[in-house]
């Protein structure tokens, strides 16, 4: 991981996995305005839960993200 890179830059790194939903709302104050996975591995739900828009979300990663669906 570059945890360290990533800090030197300014930003504060969240680490994936079980958890990183609750993870990024404590370091965003619970408000998150947009997402840029560059993952992929399912990760774009949990992103447009965090935003709550899909159109907040843009993953260049996840090519089965286009299916995902918001119901309000």
């Amino acid at each position: 991981m570059n945890h360290e890179h990533l800090t030197a830059l300014g930003a504060t790194p969240v680490a994936y996995g079980p958890g990183v939903a609750d993870r990024i709302r404590a370091q965003a104050g619970d408000v998150v305005d947009a997402v840029h996975d560059v993952t992929g591995h399912g990760f774009a739900a949990t992103a447009v839960d965090l935003t709550g828009d899909p159109r907040r979300v843009l993953t260049i990663a996840d090519f089965d993200a286009a299916g995902i669906v918001v119901v309000t």
